[in-house]
């Protein structure tokens, strides 16, 4: 429970199921909380947003990672794709 890793991940499993969004999406934000230098869980988070199409909460969790990790091609390519 106090690994990150496992909290983004259980996350990743819960927003499967539509009952469990929110939990979901708290587990991702734990992971965030305990390991905030780890672009994986900002990338996870950003994706399910995407997924959930709440589009403004992905393009700030993008934003907040490239501020970080300017070079993270991964979350350019999933802005550039959320302004097209």
């Amino acid at each position: 429970p106090k690994s990150a890793r496992y909290h983004a991940y259980y996350g990743k499993a819960l927003s499967a199921d539509e009952k469990k969004q929110h939990k979901a999406e708290s587990e991702m934000q734990t992971a965030i909380r305990i390991d905030q230098n780890d672009p994986t869980f900002r990338i996870l988070l950003a994706e399910f947003f995407i997924e959930k199409n709440l589009l403004k909460r992905a393009e700030g969790e993008l934003n907040r990672l490239l501020a970080m990790s300017p070079d993270n091609r991964e979350a350019h390519n999933l802005l550039n794709s959320l302004k097209s």
